[in-house]
């Protein structure tokens, strides 16, 4: 089956994401760190998860991307280093936005907490905490995009480049949002008695062989990464002057 990253354990994913992120935060060459960003796109597209929240997603933080690359690269060359660094910090946003998709995409929060007490024996209270906190980034996200459409659709904004210059607004919106949620989240519990007696779990998640494969395609990925390539500085230069 494609669905590698469906049936893939959070705790595996969970793993990939951390193994990317230290690879991408280690590597100083844009190329390498391009190989990471298209690797979590390969697995997303190879999965058939839509990535219309994933770009939506990228398209906002192409202005703090686009704008700290640059800044990097202006003190990097101010200081006599390479400029080229500039381009990495921008590659590295976009990887961290992917990786992260492979994770928000894919990961249900019954199974996020599921995970957390069966294979890190973790209290349920506070796996709880933890897929609660979760549940709530889902949900803030969801009301990002909602609220972004809302703003297009009254011509307050025509495309998400205006969407910093609405930041107060829609955080204000979002917190209202996520403070509802909470409230009646805590009513819930409150009513249904939690914490009253034992927890008990409705099913057992097990590793199987598409856990297996996108750990070792990641390790593989990184340690290919890992060995000495020809020096592309050259290229590099040409086309930060081309930008």
């Amino acid at each position: 089956s494609v669905l590698i990253l469906r049936k893939a354990t959070p705790i595996s994913k969970m793993l990939v994401l951390i193994i990317v992120l230290i690879a991408a935060t280690y590597f100083t060459d844009p190329i390498r760190v391009s190989f990471l960003l298209l690797y979590g796109l390969a697995l997303l597209l190879i999965s058939r998860v839509s990535l219309r929240p994933l770009a939506k997603a990228a398209l906002a933080v192409t202005p703090f991307a686009v704008g700290l690359g640059w800044f990097n690269a202006f003190i990097a060359a101010y200081r006599g280093a390479d400029p080229i660094i500039g381009l990495t910090v921008a590659v590295r946003a976009y990887t961290l936005v992917v990786t992260s998709g492979i994770f928000a995409l894919t990961v249900e929060p019954d199974d996020f907490a599921l995970s957390l007490t069966q294979y890190f024996r973790m209290p349920h209270e506070l796996s709880l905490t933890f897929t609660m906190a979760y549940t709530m980034f889902l949900r803030a996200l969801q009301y990002y995009s909602d609220l972004v459409a809302a703003l297009k659709s009254r011509w307050l904004i025509r495309s998400e480049a205006e969407v910093p210059l609405h930041t107060r607004r829609i955080l204000i919106g979002m917190v209202a949002e996520v403070s509802r949620w909470s409230e009646a989240l805590a009513q819930t519990m409150e009513l249904r008695g939690y914490g009253g007696s034992r927890r008990t779990q409705w099913r057992r998640l097990r590793m199987g062989w598409e856990d297996l494969t996108i750990i070792l395609l990641t390790a593989v990925l990184v340690a290919a990464l890992l060995i000495p390539q020809p020096d592309a500085t050259p290229f590099l230069e040409m086309l930060w002057q081309l930008v």
